[in-house]
């Protein structure tokens, strides 16, 4: 699924209350998910090109296609950049005297710091690799 239609995806399910964050807004931070994601992964969306690539980071924007693998481990990352964002927004109507409701800007900056340590040991990925039927222990 490419990044574009997640972030639709996202935004109707999020329509119903508590976002304020237009689909622009939100579609940079799943972007930048994706590149973070991509300094500990390959993405399989340039690795299945005719020429595999490593891409830049101006390369990685809502026209990339995410696996469901690479959507599970990235998705965590953008909700939690999406609800600090949010957040940031909620916490500047405090002075126009609204009651701010969800997590504060300082909790999700603790859980997006986290998550971003977390990510290089979920993204690792190593194929495994045999030397075949070695009989070492063999006295011939």
């Amino acid at each position: 699924m490419t990044v574009a239609v997640l972030v639709t995806e996202f935004m109707a399910s999020r329509y119903t209350g508590g976002l304020v964050l237009t689909e622009a807004e939100v579609t940079t931070a799943i972007v930048k998910a994706v590149r973070f994601f991509a300094g500990y992964a390959s993405l399989a969306h340039f690795a299945n090109q005719p020429t595999p690539i490593t891409p830049t980071v101006t390369q990685i924007d809502s026209t990339v296609a995410l696996t469901t693998s690479e959507w599970a481990i990235i998705q965590p990352l953008f909700n939690a950049y999406v609800d600090h964002e949010n957040a940031i927004r909620l916490e500047a109507s405090r002075g126009l005297g609204l009651d701010v409701f969800g997590r504060s800007v300082s909790e999700l900056a603790g859980a997006i710091t986290q998550l971003e340590t977390d990510l290089p040991r979920k993204a690792f990925y190593q194929a495994m690799v045999s030397v075949g039927n070695l009989d070492v222990y063999s006295t011939q």
